[in-house]
């Protein structure tokens, strides 16, 4: 069974705690999907929202993500009740690599025989490296400021005329709509949808001619399979005016297309 902490698009977190008693009930093995929301177990206020994180048998996570640490860098983690089932699942034995009489250090440390890839970059080292520089408290702070910053863009959509949040963000991805002033009045048929279907595509290429924002859109998860904007907000540096010129910005190219 997988769960998943903070889904790529709409930035869900699943019941984690709900879904291990059930895997732990039957027997199954319960892996989660942390590529992007691992992060979240740290900060106090997303803490019940990852309840039940240490039942789970494992959890990917994907440090070059949220964290920007230099792709690649991610990690597959398990459960300490699994100790070696890394080295059960994926090692070779190859012992012209990996002698076990080794005289100066434990053969159980060689990484290479618990790898599907064992010969790779140390990824790890860039890991290591960024948060030595950052430390604990600053990576704290760096994930905190962007889930407060995610919240803070669906207060400012939510109080602003003609464009709509679709749902409060859990972590740091806020999906929107905005609405152009010649369709704000219209029934919601389909007419309306395929209207409001075309805004974000125009705006975006409008966006790319001038070279001046980027922002992503998508359709996935609407009933009516409509376009809508999809903001992550996963740099730091990112603060309250930003956000106000994307809004800005979005209303300015969009305004007059109907």
């Amino acid at each position: 069974v997988v769960s998943t902490i903070g889904t790529t698009v709409l930035g869900a977190i699943d019941p984690i705690d709900a879904i291990a008693d059930v895997c732990i009930e039957f027997g199954i093995w319960h892996h989660v999907d942390g590529c992007l929301g691992a992060p979240a177990v740290l900060l106090p206020d997303l803490i019940d929202d990852v309840k039940g994180i240490e039942k789970v048998d494992s959890i990917a996570w994907d440090a070059h993500k949220l964290w920007t640490v230099p792709l690649q860098c991610s990690a597959f983690l398990a459960n300490p009740k699994h100790l070696g089932i890394m080295l059960e699942c994926n090692s070779m034995h190859a012992r012209y690599l990996f002698q076990q009489d080794k005289q100066n250090y434990d053969p159980s440390l060689d990484t290479g025989d618990k790898s599907m890839q064992c010969g790779r970059h140390i990824d790890v080292f860039k890991l290591w490296l960024w948060w030595k520089g950052k430390g604990t408290d600053g990576v704290v702070k760096d994930t905190e400021i962007c889930v407060h910053n995610a919240r803070l863009f669906a207060s400012l959509i939510e109080k602003r005329e003609g464009f709509e949040i679709i749902f409060r963000p859990q972590f740091i991805q806020v999906c929107f709509f905005y609405l152009p002033p010649g369709i704000r009045g219209l029934e919601r048929d389909k007419d309306f949808f395929a209207k409001l279907d075309k805004v974000a595509a125009y705006v975006k290429s409008e966006m790319v001619k001038r070279g001046d924002m980027m922002i992503g859109y998508q359709k996935t998860h609407h009933p009516n399979n409509v376009n809508y904007w999809r903001m992550v907000l996963s740099n730091p540096a990112t603060n309250e005016s930003d956000l106000v010129r994307i809004l800005d910005h979005i209303e300015e190219l969009g305004k007059d297309m109907f």
